[in-house]
């Protein structure tokens, strides 16, 4: 099995977030690139293919960190007018929201890839 949660960790950990919440992090992302890697298989590609689309379209550290930093002050404004359990749960709306965005444009990202690699597959000449 593939190691997604150290390839999450290796982007997330220049960030220096705190340990609770890069473990959540951590966490999530990783399952949902385990559910992406998974949709590639079983969409025919072999471990390797897959496990190199999911890291190709991986965001670098600072798209990352630029993607953290829009959420969290939204979410610590919020919390600062609001009382704790609400906070909590606008927070982690609000982080839900940022993380479908990032699966979204993830999955996005490996389709449009396989459909440009399978029509320039389908369109290169036969070899002899």
């Amino acid at each position: 099995m593939r190691d997604f949660k150290a390839l999450v960790r290796e982007r997330v950990a220049p960030l220096a977030l705190a340990a609770d919440r890069e473990q959540k992090i951590v966490d999530e992302w990783a399952a949902q690139l385990v559910e992406i890697h998974d949709a590639l298989r079983a969409d025919g590609l072999s471990d390797e293919d897959a496990w190199r689309e999911v890291q190709r379209h991986l965001p670098d550290t600072e798209t990352l960190a630029e993607d953290l930093l829009v959420a969290e002050p939204i979410a610590l404004q919020l919390a600062a007018r609001s009382p704790a359990l609400r906070a909590r749960r606008t927070y982690r709306a609000l982080a839900g929201r940022a993380r479908e965005r990032l699966a979204a444009g993830l999955l996005r990202d490996v389709r449009l890839g396989l459909r440009l690699s399978s029509t320039t597959a389908a369109s290169a000449p036969p070899s002899s």
